[in-house]
This record gives structure tokens, C-alpha cells and sequence, in this order.
């Protein structure tokens, strides 16, 4: 067995995953909450037709930010990216979860253009940055897990002196 390997036990094996998904989500509010929505400033359909009937009118509560991209959309294909892209490394044998995180991101995407909060366009935008932003929160986790879980084997140090041996 090679000594400069780190063995991590399965309770923590999913971490760098939940990691990539934190990271992935933070990057879907940069991006699509604070980047895109105010500086596009696209007004939701609901705004621009009003004189359309929305299904479920009364049970949705009106959306008070700009319509472009979908937030819904960007951060549920984020997120299920990511899964599938961690769970597709970690096991295999659960890859699954991570198609059906995918699929069901397809029914959150078809949601919002059926309730009349976004345009087709909103939510395919939403779709194609949020796989975009997953693969790369997946790449920067690993990049920053990897890291984090061998630093101690960079330098070995004398106890209690730091001298390298």
C-alpha cells in the first residue's frame, strides 16, 4: 500500500460532492442572480402579457426579480450535474440518482415556462449555464479536495520544531 495515500473511510467520501454542489450554487447567484437578471432586465411573461390566464394564479405568490436567466433552471441543472458528475466518480453504481437529479431538473425547467414566470428562452439559458457551472464546480471541488486531504503529505516536519526532516 502506498504510504502517501490517504484512506477516507465511506462517511466522508460524499463531502467533496456536498462541497461542489455549495460551490456550484454559489456560483448560480453570482452569475444568475446578482450578473445577469439585473443587468438583462428582462420582465417576466406574466408582467408582459397580463391579460393571459395563468394556471394555479392564486397558489403562486407573485416573483418580484427580473425574469432572465431562470433561477429555478440554473441552479437545479447545477446541482444535478454536479451529482451526476460526483456520483459517476464516487459510485458508479449510484450514477442513477444522479440521472433522475437530472431529469427531474427537466420538470422544475418545464414548470416554470408552463406556470407563465419565464420564457422558453430563460429557462434553456438556465439549462445550458447550469450544466456548464456544474462540470466546473465538479472540477474545482475535486482540484480543491484533493488539496485538502494530501496537504499533510507535502512537507514532513520535526515534532513541535517545524524543521523539515
Amino acid at each position: 500500500m502506498d504510504s502517501n495515500r490517504i484512506i477516507i473511510d465511506d462517511s466522508k467520501k460524499y463531502r467533496v460532492l456536498g462541497v461542489a454542489i455549495i460551490i456550484a450554487l454559489g456560483f448560480v447567484f453570482i452569475i444568475g442572480d446578482q450578473g445577469l437578471k439585473p443587468n438583462v432586465a428582462r420582465l417576466r411573461p406574466f408582467v408582459d402579457f397580463p391579460n393571459v390566464t395563468v394556471p394555479l394564479e392564486s397558489a403562486l405568490p407573485k416573483a418580484t426579480s427580473f425574469s432572465f436567466p431562470s433561477g429555478h433552471s440554473f441552479g437545479s441543472f447545477a446541482s444535478a450535474m454536479t451529482i451526476y458528475l460526483g456520483l459517476s466518480q464516487i459510485a458508479p453504481q449510484k450514477r442513477y440518482l444522479g440521472i433522475l437529479a437530472l431529469v427531474l431538473s427537466v420538470v422544475v425547467a418545464f414548470s416554470r415556462v408552463y406556470l407563465f414566470v419565464h420564457y422558453p428562452t430563460d429557462v434553456l439559458t438556465g439549462l445550458v449555464l447550469g450544466i456548464i457551472v456544474g462540470f466546473i464546480a465538479w472540477k474545482l471541488a475535486r482540484v480543491g479536495w484533493n488539496w485538502w486531504t494530501n496537504r499533510n503529505n507535502d512537507v514532513e516536519y520535526e515534532p513541535y520544531t517545524f524543521k523539515r526532516k
